[in-house]
């Protein structure tokens, strides 16, 4: 419903005993969603006694979207590329561009659209020529994604990650 229950716990890694626990219930709004992430988080932290710089706290209360709707779209078009078959792929392209519709700022979704348009050019090519040519139409549109991801939060690992990529297949296509 509009009702979300989050189990976290944590298990010694020899007995497998629980070390800490903790029930999380909240109303299901995208603030109220990604606070429980944060105190989850925060707890964890807390168990393992790890100490966390303020950037990373502000970066674990901060919530990458308002809107809940982008955020499922953006979940959705994740789970999408994990099958890794083209169809999927495409779809994943267009779930991502769904999610940015709703929210334009969202730049996780800027950085799943970038993974996702270089890995459908990449699947199902028949050829090197093939590959190179789908490749060469995907990366300017992957690039821009991954810039515009990168541009609203300078330290979205992920944004990173989906420029690595994307430098990777450009290097494949220069070599191939």
């Amino acid at each position: 419903g509009d009702r979300i229950q989050v189990n976290a716990q944590r298990s010694g890694p020899r007995s497998e005993t629980h070390v800490w626990a903790e029930d999380y219930r909240r109303d299901l709004t995208a603030e109220d969603l990604f606070a429980i992430q944060g105190e989850i988080t925060g707890e964890i932290a807390n168990a393992l006694k790890a100490q966390l710089t303020a950037g990373e706290q502000e970066r674990i209360a901060g919530a990458p979207t308002e809107d809940l709707g982008a955020y499922r779209l953006y979940v959705q078009g994740r789970s999408l590329m994990d099958s890794r078959a083209g169809d999927s792929l495409k779809k994943a392209i267009g779930t991502f561009k769904r999610a940015l519709r709703q929210d334009s700022s969202y730049a996780l979704a800027w950085a799943g659209l970038a993974d996702a348009r270089v890995l459908y050019a990449s699947y199902n090519a028949e050829s090197q020529e093939a590959f190179s040519e789908r490749m060469r139409a995907a990366i300017p549109e992957a690039r821009t994604a991954a810039r515009r991801a990168r541009s609203l939060d300078p330290n979205l690992a992920e944004a990173y990650a989906s420029e690595g990529v994307i430098y990777m297949y450009e290097q494949l296509v220069r070599s191939g």
